[in-house]
């Protein structure tokens, strides 16, 4: 009877030791899970970095192309302006040369 109590005895000790053996793999399952969410959680939120990074570089292309432009325009600007200082000193040199008196008394004649 001690022998059949003893085997019995092992017996639960075996089954307790794969309890708890199945219990830890189990835990261990559930903290690799957690771990392989979070890395997941983590390759996700790379990908939209890299789109942000991605999209960043278009604008800066958009906003260098635009400055460019911005520089061209002020080139132009500032080409209109000189040519329109110049075309004011032409036409007050050519009507500083014009004797009035004669021309009002010509008009006047008429």
């Amino acid at each position: 009877m001690l022998v059949g109590k003893l085997k019995q005895l092992q017996e639960n000790e075996s089954q307790v030791n794969k309890a708890i053996q199945q219990h830890q793999q189990v835990e261990k399952s559930k903290s690799v899970t957690a771990e392989l969410i979070a890395l997941q959680q983590l390759q996700q939120q790379v990908k939209q970095q890299e789109q942000t990074i991605e999209d960043l570089k278009k604008t800066v292309a958009d906003n260098n192309a635009t400055a460019s432009t911005l520089q061209q325009q002020q080139i132009n600007l500032k080409k209109i302006m000189d040519d329109d200082e110049q075309l004011q000193q032409q036409v007050q040199h050519v009507f500083a040369n014009i004797p009035a008196q004669s021309y009002f008394d010509e008009w006047a004649s008429y």
